[in-house]
């Protein structure tokens, strides 16, 4: 019990201090379009690691609409 609490108080002491492992641009190949995105997040826009949401698109929803994307990406149309 004394190991487990040890470990857990200096885990929570620590966590602050970890950094993102594994550079994004080194997990896709230089001629895809991520690449490119990853360079530009890097150079123009960093605001600290993204999120990404995978969506199935068999439920009958038109993810080509604009209106449809608004819904799903941001706030608009509320």
């Amino acid at each position: 019990m004394f190991l487990f609490t040890s470990w857990l108080a200096f885990s929570v002491m620590v966590v602050n201090r970890i950094k993102p492992g594994l550079d994004q641009k080194l997990a896709v190949p230089e001629d895809s379009y991520l690449y490119s995105h990853f360079l530009n997040m890097e150079r123009f826009l960093s605001v600290g690691p993204p999120v990404y949401f995978v969506l199935r698109a068999d439920g009958g929803y038109d993810f080509s609409l604009e209106t449809n994307q608004n819904l799903v990406c941001s706030s608009g149309g509320w």
